[in-house]
């Protein structure tokens, strides 16, 4: 072979070398050339032709143009060849300029030029020899129309080549002529062509190749070729093995009608080739088809024989025609062909190792009537095999792990034949005629199955009707404990209970189908697992786990709950039915299932818990209802097969690492009711490139939701670009698109406006969820279907709707979350009819009250009323009380509302009365749904609201308070005002409402300390109840009540203390507005105990006399702690103003003009100047010195505040 190799090279290059005629010169560049006069021999015309080629070149740059013609003995000759290596590994030179007369390239002519990017015109070439432009890595184009022959390795590794013209001359193709040319797009071949191997193996890029008509194509010829998509295969005379190997966007190859014979792996791993026409070939080679995932059916009918692997791994091929005829299946020849369904093997006497192992769908095998040798793993993983019939009495033997699938297996042979040690699985059940059990059951081998060795005609299948037993098993009593082995499947109707369960789990070792449609779990105090009892209506923690026997299972239609771990570990489970009524899925639940590839979850299921179907890595399906809310941590990880998922609507929360490792997954859509999507929750699911949202705020995610944000696109709603694109997390990705699809709901978290040319398309749903706010501009309507505005009753938190005349909403809800026991004050912006008040909850008591003043102005007390038998609703701007008896979300519903906004003027009815705190007492409500600052009002005098626990009377020039949508209050009328303002303008948001707020908070504080109105607030009780009571020392107010400044104690209900001032008359104050001097303080307890009086404000320094312990206590020093009966108490505390005590903050501001005030978070400090202000602690430790203008930060404590050499505590409290 090496001497063949020899001479054909030698032959090949003789050209250059057959007569000694040389012509040398140096060029107007300097390059020395050497011409050589050659010959070869001609077939045609049985002559020898001569020609002048170039022999050698030197002192030549980085660009060189080759002469057209030569001179010799006064005649001028063409230049047709360039001789071997002329220009071979010259790494610099850039353009070599070949002229059109140029036939032949010869042997490593322009090898390893790798700077090498122009040869000029070879269009005239005809031949290109071994390895000429081997490793030229820079030529992108060359132009071969006139090429008839291309040697062995001609552009081998040329791997920027692209374009090469026509081919349409070209006969033969050498062996790696193209081979790693990895940019080259497309080939035109003519017919007759002859393709030896690897020729174009690695063309990555190559898509096209022409006519492949009567072709001879050599071994790995296109192999690797992965972007070629068809070739037409149908006269060509040779394809050598694995010709298009790993081809694996190739779909179709033409009629292979007439190919009789295919080598082996010629089309191996081919992963989209879709069908091939084998109706005429004999014989398939090992491995031709392996990989071939895209091919569905194929035709054997002529086929005699096939290699080993020959169709392995043809995961979607179903259908095998022609099958029949076959005396035996090769080694691994339908390995992993996993949709595989059926085959007729009627004929076949042997089966070789693994042929059909990993056939998953194979349900049947017929009855095997000649079958005389099973080979090891011949139909192992074939896990949807049932009962399998092996009428052959002329098996020989059985290899290991032939048979591992959960069903039964039937011999009819009397003599039980030799079996390898672990020829059949776990779970499998055998089948021996009668006559011979006893045999099989004590035979070699055969005897460790024993225990699964039953006779023909033996009952498996088992349906009873039980009723729970508290001390023992129904279900063993009506089964009879010897037939427990024999239960294959099982269907209960009737009661069970943890007896039975025990008996399902450990006394029935073949059970594989179990159906508890119609049973009902009850409770038992037996364990059927260790800390595990059963409950009625729930499939409890562990109480399937690790059955491997269970293939199928039926849950019981009243089942509520699917406990933690209820089927961990059960790998062989492949269809599980959930009824509908279940409302969560436990801990674990499913854990490790990962035989089952398909999930279709019951409407009514809410919560899927953390890890419920970890590593369940065969499913590829899973149905969510559209009530599931919230799917929990790690709940589908490593769930590898899962290609796409559709999320419900009623969705809300996508927990951290919920779909972590789900590697097959391609897109998610993520629905408009999602409001967070937390860490990792969708990370190394690499192959994610497409993210849908439906939400027009940007869902919260955290900053590794994904892990494909440089990858994948985001796709954002038409009105929401911005809002995602400065989102710091959504921000991410590196790609953004809008969509524009009608919406079917929305919900808003934040403020969201909608400009003047802005609108959502449809009519949908939308949620205004506390804290969220819709503010609608321009005049055109926006439709909405439902508009639900969700308030948190305790905290007052709420949606709010800002619009004027440009929502067209066909309901408008109010959703309030109350608690039981609990009053709630309400006012409406609508008139709610009583007909359309609702709960989210069934067999709810409740009640409205309103408040009656002209009561309270004549009785000094009371004025709480039932709404009026004939009442038909609730109205618009008036307050009510409201209490109920269940946990619930209160729903009030307006149909077809007005959003025209109005300035709503609250008359205040007078309401007299002899005593002044009991005169003009008014329970209006907000008449906006939206946040409204008192301060808008136009009303100064203090204002009464309920706190959750009690009553707090505020005053709009000394607090900061926003009334929230739907909040009743109390005012009481004063002699100069009858009306309140709620100006259409002056409406607000949640999230506007704190900006503002803390915007006027510090105003306040840097402001300082009004000289003319020292404010001093006292509490009782603790941090989370307490109540309060204010005192301003004005020397222009008087010692009597004042409805212009006073506001009267109201008395809450609940066990909350409570703590008021008083004045000589025994009126109690919650705000009290009089001159500096002695002021009563009463309060009232409920229980006996030890209580605590803060003051919490103090602009002027005061002291609490205590005239049970004759003790007076100075508030600088901390909070008063003091212990009492139950009762009311008006004579113990009188708040004095001590005579010579320390300097306190108004005297502060009098003699530096330094503010100083202290609230719950630090000191404010303000109006310095040339001032030195320094803060210590109590205990004298320097905190801060030379503080300026601004806001100091500290813990809840007492401190010293010195202002140049003048001292004053500051309470953080």
């Amino acid at each position: 072979m090496k001497k063949l190799y020899l001479l054909l090279l030698f032959v090949s290059m003789s050209f250059i070398n057959a007569f000694a005629q040389q012509v040398s010169y140096t060029d107007e560049k300097g390059a020395t050339w050497i011409f050589s006069y050659n010959s070869y021999w001609n077939e045609q015309t049985q002559t020898n032709n001569y020609y002048w080629g170039v022999k050698s070149v030197t002192d030549y740059g980085d660009e060189i143009t080759v002469p057209a013609t030569i001179t010799y003995n006064e005649v001028e000759y063409p230049v047709e060849a360039v001789g071997s290596e002329v220009f071979m590994d010259n790494k610099s030179v850039s353009k070599i300029i070949l002229p059109p007369s140029i036939k032949r390239i010869g042997n490593y002519a322009f090898k390893g030029c790798s700077s090498l990017k122009d040869v000029g015109d070879i269009s005239n070439c005809e031949y290109i020899y071994g390895e000429a432009f081997r490793a030229c890595i820079s030529l992108t184009q060359v132009n071969l129309s006139s090429c008839k022959t291309l040697e062995w390795g001609a552009f081998n590794n040329c791997q920027n080549l692209v374009s090469i013209g026509s081919l349409a001359k070209i006969e033969n193709i050498g062996s790696d002529a193209f081979h790693e040319c990895k940019a080259l797009k497309e080939i035109d071949l003519p017919a007759n062509v002859k393709i030896e191997g690897l020729a174009f193996y690695n063309c990555t890029s190559l898509t096209k190749v022409g006519s492949l008509d009567k072709a001879s194509i050599g071994e790995n010829a296109f192999d690797n070729c992965t972007s070629l998509k068809s070739v037409d295969l149908s006269t060509v005379t040779k394809i050598g093995s694995r010709a298009f190997d790993n081809c694996t966007s190739l779909e179709s190859v033409g009629d292979l009608s007439a190919i009789t014979g295919l080598d082996d792996g010629v089309f191996y791993n081919c992963r989209s080739l879709k069908e091939v026409n084998l109706s005429s070939c004999k014989t398939i080679g090992s491995a031709a088809f392996g990989h071939c995932e895209s091919l569905t059916s194929i035709d054997l009918s002529s086929c005699q024989t096939f290699g080993d692997g020959a169709f392995s791994y043809c995961s979607n091929l179903k259908t095998v025609n022609g099958f029949e005829h076959f005396a035996g299946v090769a080694e691994s020849a339908f390995n992993g062909c996993s949709k595989l369904e059926t085959i007729n093997l009627s004929n076949c006497q042997t089966f070789g190792a693994n042929a059909f192992s990993g056939c998953s769908s194979l349900t049947t095998l017929g009855t095997l009537p000649l079958c005389e040798t099973i080979g090891n793993g011949a139909f192992s993983g074939c896990t949807k095999l049932g009962d399998v019939i092996i009428e052959s009495t002329a098996l020989t033997s059985i290899g290991s792990g032939a048979f591992n699938h959960t069903g039964t297996l039937t011999f009819m042979q009397i003599t039980p034949i030799a079996i390898s040690e672990y020829a059949f699985g776990e779970y499998l059940l055998i089948k021996v005629p009668a006559e011979s059990l006893e045999a099989y059951q004590t035979a070699d081998v055969w005897k460790d199955f024993a225990s699964r060795i039953f006779a023909i005609g033996d009952t498996f299948d088992f349906d009873i009707e039980v009723e729970a037993n508290d001390n023992t098993s129904s279900l063993q009593e009506v089964i009879g404990k010897e037939n427990l082995r024999k239960v294959v499947s099982l269907k209960v109707t009737g009661s069970i209970n943890s007896y039975d369960i025990m008996i399902i789990r450990n006394q029935t070792p073949n059970l594989h189908y179990l159906d508890l449609t119609n049973a009902n779990i009850v409770e038992c105090a037996q364990e059927y697992y260790t800390g595990y009892r059963t409950e009625d209506n729930i499939i409890g923690g562990n109480m399937f786990r690790d059955l491997l026997k269970l293939l199928t299972i039926k849950l019981p239609k009243n089942v509520t709950q699917i406990g933690r771990e209820a089927f961990y570990g059960c790998r062989n489970l492949q269809d599980i039915t959930i009824n509908e009524g279940i409302v969560s899925i436990g801990y674990r639940a499913f854990f490790d299932c990962y035989g089952i590839k398909e999930f279709i979850l019951p409407n009514g299921l809410i919560t899927i818990e953390t890890d419920a179907f970890q590593n369940c890595f065969g499913l590829e399906k899973v149905a969510f209802p559209n009530t599931l809310v919230s799917i929990g941590p790690w709940a589908f990880y490593n769930c590898s097969k899962l290609s796409s998922i559709s999320l419900p609507t009623s969705l809300t929360t996508i927990h951290d690492y919920a779909f972590h490792y789900c590697n097959n997954l391609k897109e998610v859509k993520i629905p408009s009711s999602v409001t967070d999507i937390y860490g990792n929750a969708f990370s190394r699911c690499e192959q994610l490139n497409k993210v849908y949202t439906y939400t027009i705020e940007p869902t919260s995610i955290d900053q590794n939701t994904f892990s494909t944000y440089s990858t994948a696109t985001l796709y954002v709603p038409k009105t929401s670009y911005d809002n995602y694109y400065w989102d710091t997390e959504w921000n991410q990705f590196a790609k953004l698109e809008e969509f524009d699809e009608p919406y079917s709901y929305f919900y808003i978290n934040k403020d969201y406006t909608l400009d003047e040319d802005e609108r959502i398309d449809g009519t949908p749903d939308a949620d205004l969820n506390p804290g969220g706010s819709l503010t609608v501009e321009g005049e055109d309507n926006q439709d909405i279907d439902d508009l639900t505005v969700i308030s948190d009753g305790d905290s007052g938190q709420s949606g709010s709707v800002i619009a004027d005349d440009n929502i067209n909403a066909n309901w408008l809800k109010f959703e309030i979350k109350v608690v039981p026991n609990k009053w709630y004050f309400f006012g409406f912006p609508f008139r709610i009819l009583l007909s359309n008040i609702a709960f989210d909850k069934e067999d709810v008591n409740y009640v409205f009250r309103y408040y009656d003043g002209a009561a309270r102005a004549e009785n000094g007390n009371g004025g709480w009323k039932n709404l009026p038998a004939n009442a038909e609703a609730l109205e618009r701007g008036i307050g009510y009380i409201f209490q109920c008896n269940k946990a619930a979300n209160l729903i009030l519903k307006v149909e077809k509302p007005d959003f025209t906004a109005e300035n709503v003027e609250q008359t205040l009815v007078e309401h007299e009365s002899a005593q002044a705190q009991d005169a003009g007492w008014n329970f209006i409500g907000n008449p906006h749904i939206s946040y409204y600052d008192i301060n808008d009002t136009e009303y100064s005098a203090p204002i009464t609201i309920w706190n959750g626990t009690s009553y707090e009377a505020i005053r709009p020039i000394d607090d900061d308070y926003f009334f929230h949508p739907f909040q009743g209050f109390f005012v009481q009328k004063p002699d100069n005002k009858d009306k309140v303002k709620f100006n259409k303008d002056d409406r607000t948001s949640y999230l506007q409402s704190q900006k503002k707020n803390k915007v006027a908070q510090t105003r306040r504080m840097t402001r300082g300390i009004d000289q003319e109105r020292l404010l001093i607030e006292l509490t009782i009780g603790d941090t989370e109840a307490r109540d309060k009571t204010r005192i301003v020392f004005n020397e222009k107010a008087t010692t009597g009540y004042e409805t212009l400044c006073d506001a009267a104690k109201f008395i809450s209900t609940e066990d909350v203390p409570q703590i008021y001032t008083l004045d000589n008359e025994g009126a109690k104050y919650a705000i009290n507005e009089r001159p500096a001097g002695e002021v009563k303080v009463g309060y009232l307890v409920k229980t006996a105990g030890t209580y605590k009086i803060a003051a919490i404000r103090m602009d002027k320094n005061v002291t609490l006399y205590d005239d049970v312990t004759k003790t007076e206590f100075d508030f600088t020093n901390g909070d008063y702690t003091f212990e009492s009966e139950a009762g009311t108490f008006d004579n113990r505390f009188t708040l004095k103003i001590p005579t010579g005590a320390a300097t306190g903050l108004a005297e502060i501001k009098n003699q530096t003009g330094v503010n100083v005030m202290g609230n719950a978070d630090g000191i404010q400090i303000s109006n310095v100047g040339d001032a030195m202000v320094d803060i210590y602690s109590l205990a004298g430790v320097q905190l801060a010195t030379g503080v300026r203008d601004g806001f100091v930060s500290l813990p809840r404590a007492t401190y010293i505040v010195k202002v140049n050499n003048i001292s004053t505590k500051v309470m953080v409290k």
